[in-house]
């Protein structure tokens, strides 16, 4: 949100998500604090994503989304910053060496390294951000940018995330069918590991993983910086499908049964919770199973991810 809010404007644009299982926005004003700023989520909205993929159903979903947030917020917007999915993205560490004739690194020599870094894409791609990972003069490592340190070479790691063109400019072209200009294309897994994490959660290395209805997404912390970040194709869904599939029971109530009785680590009274199942076809008809039986269904696909 900070890195999007309009220049002299308290009020922040809209961030939009669109995610599987549901599109959902949020409107925030910024108040400045002694090392930053706090923001004030006015407004929020929330719409199940469209069971069908067409264009029409889809555009339908955004606008009553921003409309959501907007009448929360008592605010209306022009603009968003957009959330892109990990399983469009790809992080590459980039390492950029750079001669200092004048033996002494300059605010122009580090900008320098960050325009050639940036041109490491490949084409088919959008590059979303640029972030460093640490800086090297003179054989030492140091986090922050060395200007005004003696040296004869100075040398830039940092983390270039990139996206799929196509599949974010179809995106983009939605949200804009709506009223509204994407001003700004964000990583979604870098989003969710800045308003999760504290600055010293980062510095002993810390994964973060936003488990979604059809997509995992991850972002890696190493020393205080983002390392890596991305996504793979399974999600919620798979799990409740497979409650369904082997346990013999609606998709609704599986999803139930998730979300009460579901666990990610099995401990020694599971064996003893018991939980009815509703089964398919007879109405009322039920069949006992352990919260470890339970268990046994949804450790595999943690596994997987």
């Amino acid at each position: 949100i900070r890195d999007h809010c309009v220049t002299g404007v308290q009020t922040c644009a809209l961030l939009l998500d669109l995610g599987a299982a549901k599109y959902s926005c949020s409107i925030a004003r910024l108040s400045e604090t002694g090392d930053g700023f706090e923001p004030d989520v006015l407004g929020v909205g929330q719409v199940e994503a469209p069971k069908k993929s067409t264009v029409s159903d889809r555009e339908q979903a955004i606008r009553g989304a921003i409309d959501s947030a907007e009448r929360m917020a008592g605010e209306t917007i022009s603009e968003v910053a957009l959330l892109v999915s990990g399983r469009y993205l790809t992080s590459t560490r980039v390492a950029v060496d750079l001669e200092l004739p004048r033996g002494i690194v300059t605010e122009e020599d580090v900008t320098e390294c960050f325009w050639e870094a940036a041109g490491s894409g490949t084409d088919g791609r959008m590059p979303l951000s640029l972030t460093p990972i640490q800086y090297r003069v003179g054989g030492d490592i140091e986090r922050a940018p060395p200007i005004g340190f003696q040296a004869t070479e100075l040398s830039v790691e940092a983390l270039l995330i990139d996206a799929r063109s196509t599949p974010v400019e179809n995106i983009k072209q939605l949200v804009e069918n709506c009223g509204v200009d994407v001003a700004r294309v964000l990583p979604r897994p870098r989003a969710a590991a800045v308003s999760t994490l504290i600055e010293a959660e980062k510095e002993p290395g810390v994964m973060v993983i936003d488990f979604g209805a059809k997509h995992t997404e991850f972002s890696v912390f190493e020393n205080g910086s983002m390392t890596a970040c991305g996504g793979i194709p399974v999600g919620g869904n798979h799990i409740t499908q497979d409650i369904s599939q082997i346990f013999g029971t609606q998709i609704s109530a599986a999803e139930r049964l998730k979300t009460l009785h579901g666990v990610a680590f099995s401990g020694p009274s599971d064996d003893l919770s018991i939980i009815d199942v509703p089964q398919l076809g007879t109405a009322g008809e039920v069949e006992s199973h352990s919260r470890a039986e339970l268990y046994e269904v949804i450790e595999p696909r943690l596994d997987e991810n």
